[in-house]
């Protein structure tokens, strides 16, 4: 059985899990794909390594950390500088972005075309330098707009796109057509400003965000950030199997996407990797030489982080 598995810090709340096992299921794929929680991008290709995973995702906060730990990498993932796939194969791993086709898919998947729009992303770490490359990609005028300046200067260079201070945000959005959030859900620059009626609105984040429920309130487009999951996926499931999946099984599985078992969750060592596929493990915690109470206190971050206090 192909062990697959997303990375994050924290992790539970992702649902990758629900969409890949369920393609696995219909397809007939002999493949199980969980979660694991690791502390750092070196941990990542570790873990990749010592428990043979064929395929990861990568999110928060590691999409730019494992960019120097792996043995070669996609000629997108050197232009945007971030990666969120990883395929292991042969001894080799090889990181790809997908995040910049799930923006720009789910924008389009909306009924807006991107061609032409001028489009602001509120963010420049690994998935707002995706997003604001897949949109220039597609014709659109981009502005980065970041709260550390120079970080958004950097990336607006390396991109061949705009850059502006948060300062601006308020008179940019005037003219703005698009407008894609990749910050944290309860941060919101947007506060006092009234956003244009026929503005289109993405949030990376999938769960509640601050930024979202305005749009909400101000009548804007919204698009789910959960499409951008989907589509992210879809394109990681290609660099994978070498085909294509079914997209309808896609939306079923992330419409009926439940909670992970919190009875599930597992800290393994290596010489036990078996118990992850025998058990089907929500969570994967490697042991390494983390103690008992370092473990204790990331289930517990994991579950307040996934299911609240």
């Amino acid at each position: 059985m192909q062990l697959l598995a997303v990375f994050g810090k924290p992790v539970l709340h992702s649902k990758s899990p629900q969409i890949f096992n369920t393609l696995f299921s219909k397809s007939n794929i002999d493949a199980f794909y969980t979660r694991f929680r690791v502390e750092s991008g070196h941990e990542v290709v570790d873990a990749i390594r010592n428990f043979g995973i064929a395929g990861a995702n990568i999110t928060t906060p590691f999409k730019e950390a494992v960019l120097m730990c792996l043995n070669s990498v996609s000629n997108e993932v050197m232009t945007i500088g971030s990666i969120n796939t990883i395929v292991f194969k042969d001894g080799k791993t090889i990181g790809y972005n997908t995040d910049y086709y799930g923006v720009t898919k789910a924008i389009e998947d909306s009924g807006v075309k991107i061609k032409g729009k001028s489009a602001i992303v509120l963010g420049a770490g690994g998935a707002g330098k995706a997003a604001a490359y897949g949109l220039a990609k597609e014709g659109a005028s981009v502005t980065i707009v970041n709260r550390t300046l120079l970080k958004a200067e950097k990336a607006a260079k390396k991109l061949g796109c705009n850059f502006a201070p948060m300062e601006q945000l308020a008179m940019l959005l005037k003219t703005t057509d698009v407008l894609v959030s990749t910050i944290l859900p309860d941060a919101n620059p947007l506060l006092g400003i009234t956003l244009p009626s026929n503005l289109a609105v993405l949030d990376a984040n999938y769960r509640t965000s601050s930024i979202a429920a305005q749009a909400t309130e101000q009548g804007c487009k919204i698009i789910p950030g959960e499409r951008w999951l989907l589509r992210q996926a879809e394109l990681a499931y290609f660099h994978f199997f070498g085909d294509w999946p079914n997209i309808e099984t896609m939306e079923q599985a992330l419409l009926n996407a439940k909670p992970a078992n919190p009875d599930l969750l597992h800290c393994v060592e290596l010489e036990n990797k078996s118990i992850i596929t025998s058990q089907k493990s929500e969570l994967v915690i490697p042991i390494d030489d983390k103690t008992e109470m370092e473990l204790v206190d990331i289930l517990d971050e994991e579950r307040s982080k996934a299911f609240g206090n």
